[in-house]
C-alpha cells in the first residue's frame, strides 16, 4: 500500500534488526527498505535511528526532494527535553516526540484551514471588541460612576467614550492581523504602518488638531488626541487586515 498512497507525511519511527527474513539482516538494507515509503516532495519525520540506517534515508530522501525532519536534531539527547508521556519506556518518550513533529508537519501543510482560522480570529476579535466598545459607550454613565462621583469629571469624560469605542475597534484589527501576519514572516512592513499610525496619525495629528483653529472645538484638547489615535489605529488596521487579504489571495494561487 505504501507504492501506492501519496501521503502527507512519511513516518520513520526506528530501525532495529527485526524481520530479518523479509528486510534483511543489514542495518543498512532494512534502511533502504523501510525508505521506501518516502516519496516525492513530500515530507519525511525520522526517529532516532543508527547512524548507518540514518545515512541511507537521509540519502533516499535527498534523491527524492522530500524534505526531512529528525527527532534527534530537534530534540537532542537529553530525554528531559522530550514531550512527556504516561507510558513507561525512554522508548515511549521518543514516539511522542516523533508524533509532535508529524503533527506540526500536517498542520504546517493545512494552507487552507491555517487562512480560515486565521481570518476567523480577527473577525472574532473585531466583534468583540465592537460589542464591548458598544457596552461601555451605552453605559457610560454607569461605567463612569464606578470611578468617579465628581460632576465635572463626568461630564469631561462623557464624549471621549466614543472615541475610546473606535480606539478598541481598531486595535483588535490591528494586532490580531498582525499577529497572523508574524505567521506569514511578515513582521517589517506591519510594525511600519503601526509606528506611522501612532506616532503620525494619532500623536502628531492629534497635537495639529489640538492645536488648530480650523478644527471643531470639540476636538480641541483630549477628546482631539482620543479621535486622531482611535483614527490611527483604525486606518493601521484596515491596512493590516488589507494586506493579510493580499497575502491569503497569493497563498491560495500557490496551494
Amino acid at each position: 500500500a505504501t507504492n501506492i498512497v501519496n501521503p502527507e507525511v512519511s513516518v520513520i519511527t526506528s530501525i532495529s534488526l527485526d524481520h530479518g527474513e523479509f528486510l534483511g539482516r543489514e542495518i543498512e538494507k532494512i534502511a533502504a527498505e523501510k525508505a521506501g515509503i518516502i516519496k516525492p516532495g513530500r515530507p519525511v519525520i525520522m526517529g532516532r535511528v543508527p547512524t548507518a540506517a540514518e545515512r541511507v534515508i537521509r540519502e533516499i530522501a535527498r534523491e527524492r526532494g522530500a524534505p526531512l525532519t529528525s527527532v534527534a536534531e530537534e530534540y537532542g539527547d537529553d530525554l528531559a527535553g522530550y514531550p512527556p508521556t504516561n507510558l513507561e519506556g525512554d522508548y515511549q518518550r521518543w514516539n511522542a516526540a516523533t508524533a509532535t513533529l508529524v503533527a506540526q508537519s500536517v498542520g504546517a501543510r493545512d494552507f487552507l484551514q491555517a487562512r480560515r482560522l486565521g481570518w476567523h480570529g480577527v473577525e472574532i476579535g473585531v466583534a468583540l471588541a465592537t460589542v464591548l466598545g458598544a457596552a461601555v459607550y451605552w453605559g457610560r454613565a454607569s461605567v463612569l460612576g464606578v470611578y468617579t462621583d465628581n460632576p465635572a469629571i463626568v461630564a469631561a469624560a462623557m464624549p471621549l467614550l466614543v472615541w475610546v469605542w473606535w480606539f478598541h475597534v481598531g486595535d483588535a484589527a490591528q494586532t490580531l492581523a498582525n499577529f497572523v501576519l508574524r505567521s506569514h514572516h511578515i513582521t517589517v512592513l506591519p510594525m511600519v504602518c503601526f509606528a506611522v499610525s501612532l506616532w503620525g496619525i494619532g500623536l502628531l495629528g492629534g497635537y495639529l488638531i489640538t492645536h488648530s483653529t480650523w478644527a471643531p472645538s470639540e476636538l480641541r484638547g483630549a477628546a482631539g488626541y482620543w479621535a486622531m489615535s482611535a483614527v490611527g489605529l483604525v486606518v493601521v488596521g484596515c491596512l493590516l487586515c488589507s494586506l493579510l487579504a493580499w497575502i491569503h489571495r497569493q497563498e491560495a494561487r500557490e496551494h
